[in-house]
């Protein structure tokens, strides 16, 4: 019987701390793909979001992606450009440094150049099954995905 009470105890301390919809998740699941729909303050006051004029990329795509390749490699697509680089996880909280190695240099339109400005100050993040959030400006704003 004490198992049992241990058990619904335990299950019932998950459900708490999962109330706000986000995962426990340490790092993002690798082979995960995402698209860039807006830059949100933590209010939910908008900054900028993909209803700007969309100017293909060189492979048709609409849309900034953000693919986690491997637990620590992500590689990403804008208007223009492509690159990748390295993804590095503090172990006992949701922090994250995400940093560029590999880049193309073709000029970029707005949308694109507000990612490639934001993504070095992302600091910590966000995860559901359908939406990643990237935080930064010390948590006062973050860069909002959905599943690709």
């Amino acid at each position: 019987m004490i198992r049992y009470q241990f058990i619904l105890l335990g299950t019932l301390l998950f459900a708490f701390v999962s109330l706000d919809g986000q995962t426990s998740s340490k790092v993002i699941p690798k082979s995960s793909k995402w698209k860039l729909i807006e830059y949100l303050k933590a209010d939910g006051t908008m900054v900028a979001n993909d209803s700007q004029p969309s100017y293909a990329n060189k492979n048709g795509t609409k849309f900034i992606t953000l693919d986690f390749v491997t637990d620590t490699t992500f590689s990403f697509k804008t208007f223009t450009n492509d690159g990748g680089g390295k993804v590095y996880y503090n172990n006992s909280s949701n922090s994250i440094i995400i940093k560029c190695k590999t880049m193309t240099k073709v000029g970029e339109y707005p949308w694109g150049k507000l990612f490639l400005k934001t993504m070095p100050l992302v600091t910590n993040f966000k995860i559901t099954d359908t939406d990643l959030k990237l935080l930064y400006d010390n948590g006062t704003k973050y860069i909002h995905f959905v599943k690709n």
